[in-house]
């Protein structure tokens, strides 16, 4: 694991998916990532894909958590790419208040 990551970003399932093993093991970094990853949200989805694939890896890693959202933002940092995803989704765009 990098030293310079804050611990907080340490205990993320995709910041060790990413330090340990994309990274240092398969080559997979930012510069390549969208050629070769394909982030899905469902686990079914996940499986069928990897049965359509000749060749590949699944991995599957836990949610995370509202105490990890919350001690990063407390904490100043950004959630790394791709570990934001949540549901269900707060609605956006229905209805608007002007604040004069």
């Amino acid at each position: 694991m990098p030293e310079e990551l804050a611990p907080e970003l340490r205990q993320l399932d995709l910041t060790v998916l990413h330090s340990c093993i994309l990274e240092p093991i398969l080559g997979i970094d930012e510069s390549n990532a969208d050629k070769r990853l394909q982030y899905v949200s469902d686990t079914n989805q996940a499986l069928d894909l990897i049965e359509q694939a000749e060749d590949g890896i699944v991995f599957l890693l836990n949610p995370n958590t509202v105490e990890e959202v919350m001690a990063i933002a407390e904490a100043g940092l950004k959630m790394p790419q791709k570990s934001t995803y949540f549901y269900p989704k707060v609605p956006s765009g229905l209805c608007f208040l002007a604040v004069d």
